[in-house]
């Protein structure tokens, strides 16, 4: 048998590499390997990407985008920071939705897909503004809070954390009834952990694998507000 070629391990080596931070292009920025489902999901990903077909939902990796079509219920209140076809779906799936967008192109984009929808809400601001638009809303009010969004200036520039997706999930603490979800996409990403403690208490469930795109290894994490006799 022969030797396999050296340029082999070179090419292997490349493709499983990634992005700084990451081991791999496998892991996820929180140092995790994705689980064999994930990867054995990869096929049908690449498949669609390649017929161009774009997906109808939240735009998470395949495993919580599973689990959150077990978990919504018809009669759930939605908060959505960051639109897209997420917000139709959220609308088809729950009882309403209110999303928050801050690029103005894209705010057009999603209101043509809510068209005729009476029970979606679309708002464009800026986004360090998600923060005290959502303080505006009534406390436990929403059984659902999503965090996808918000994280970006108008000149396309990240926010520092504290005032971007990690400032949206301090509000949305408030906004989540007891028993309801709290949904922060990406975060395996470091700067994202400033909201462990605040959600320290609350039951977690981390779901990894692959988006849509790009085809990276990424983080969704619901976390579960504990009931109103627990909370002190």
């Amino acid at each position: 048998m022969s030797a396999t070629p050296p340029a082999t391990f070179g090419t292997l080596r490349r493709a499983l590499q990634a992005s700084p931070g990451r081991r791999t292009r496998l892991h996820t920025l929180r140092g995790e390997l994705v689980p064999l489902a994930a990867l054995a999901d990869l096929p049908r990903l690449l498949l669609a990407r390649v017929l161009g077909r774009t997906p109808d939902g939240p735009w998470f990796c395949t495993p919580a985008v599973d689990f959150l079509t077990r978990v919504v219920q018809p009669h759930w209140r939605v908060l959505e920071c960051g639109s897209g076809r997420s917000t139709l779906w959220y609308a088809r799936h729950g009882d309403s939705v209110l999303a928050l967008e801050d690029a103005p192109a894209w705010h057009a984009e999603v209101g043509r897909l809510l068209a005729g929808q009476v029970n979606a809400s679309l708002e464009l601001l800026p986004a360090r503004e998600f923060p005290a638009r959502m303080a505006a809303e009534p406390a436990e009010s929403y059984d659902l809070v999503v965090v996808d969004g918000g994280d970006h200036e108008p000149e396309g520039e990240r926010l520092p954390a504290v005032t971007g997706r990690v400032a949206c999930v301090l509000a949305g603490v408030r906004l989540v009834r007891p028993g309801g979800v709290l949904v922060l996409d990406n975060s395996d990403r470091p700067e994202y952990r400033l909201v462990d403690q605040p959600l320290d208490g609350w039951h977690s469930t981390r779901l990894r694998g692959f988006p849509n795109a790009p085809m990276t290894p990424t983080e969704t994490t619901f976390y579960w507000k504990p009931p109103s006799s627990v909370m002190r």
